[in-house]
């Protein structure tokens, strides 16, 4: 739930991330034209469903238990 701040918007690739990953953003624009095009894009954008994430805790291991695997 961080907030994402894009100062200089432009297309909104930024902003479509954040809302992808369900992050709270706010863009600023100047152009009325990229604004429209930003308020379109970010229309079309899904957020995403998270992903459980399993980092190793020391070399060697590929994974963790947790997920389901065994140092090598």
């Amino acid at each position: 739930g961080e907030l994402v701040l894009d100062p200089f918007a432009g297309s909104g690739t930024t902003l479509a991330v954040a809302k992808r990953l369900g992050r709270r953003y706010l863009g600023i624009e100047l152009s009325d034209a990229y604004a429209h095009a930003i308020r379109d894009r970010l229309a079309e954008v899904r957020a995403e469903p998270p992903t459980p994430v399993s980092v190793p805790r020391r070399p060697g291991v590929t994974a963790t238990r947790a997920a389901g695997m065994k140092p090598r």
